[in-house]
């Protein structure tokens, strides 16, 4: 998973409040364990909701707001009569063009949206992954570390559940996995749509390609 922040689960583990089902899983792999590794102990016991957080926390920030991206527009037409696209797209407009401007942009929609869906905190994510959190003429207050990735998480946390309150988790958990764990090998996050119920389509993802990375 070459675009994770490490190579070690246990660092990772280390950047959050992991809770004690993954340090069990930790502990029982050893602490050399990749992370790789830790999502499948956890995807083994069904752990799937603990595997998505943690693998959100161990994104750097444009490759996890791009998964939160791809994830708010799985889930967007659950949200009618509730337009996402304007907020999925200035998330998305960050990872492609990484600036104060498009940061801020990002972050006016989210706090318009009132957080009450998972591509509010998409956009949340990319104004909380670098910068200062104080208007652009004040004295800089750069963002708690891991801030970013607690909204990440948050974002994949409410798209499983939410739509269904819940009656489905599990399996949207599997599937936003598949997503998080293609792009955390490189990828742009498209997978296969076999299986995927006519309501959840999503757009092709736009590739993070080379260039803008």
């Amino acid at each position: 998973m070459k675009s994770l922040q490490s190579e070690h689960a246990a660092e990772i583990c280390k950047g959050y409040d992991a809770p004690q089902t993954v340090l069990d899983a930790l502990a029982a792999l050893g602490e050399d364990a990749s992370p790789r590794a830790l999502i499948d102990a956890l995807t083994g016991e069904n752990l799937h909701g603990d595997a998505a957080t943690f693998l959100a926390h161990g994104m750097p920030p444009r490759e996890g707001v791009w998964w939160a991206c791809q994830v708010a527009d799985y889930v967007k037409d659950t949200y009618k009569p509730l337009d996402l696209s304007d907020l999925i797209d200035a998330a998305k407009t960050w990872v492609r063009t990484p600036t104060d401007e498009t940061r801020r942009t990002a972050m006016a929609k989210a706090e318009a949206a009132d957080f009450e869906n998972p591509a509010s905190w998409a956009a949340a994510a990319a104004f909380w992954s670098e910068g200062s959190l104080a208007e652009p003429d004040m004295p800089e207050v750069p963002p708690p570390p891991g801030l970013y990735r607690t909204a990440i998480a948050a974002a994949i946390t409410m798209a499983a559940v939410t739509p269904d309150q819940g009656a489905h988790a599990s399996a949207h958990y599997q599937h936003f996995l598949t997503i998080g764990i293609d792009i955390a090998d490189g990828g742009n996050g498209q997978t296969s749509s076999q299986g995927q119920e006519a309501r959840q389509t999503a757009s092709p993802p736009d590739p993070l390609t080379p260039a803008n990375r």
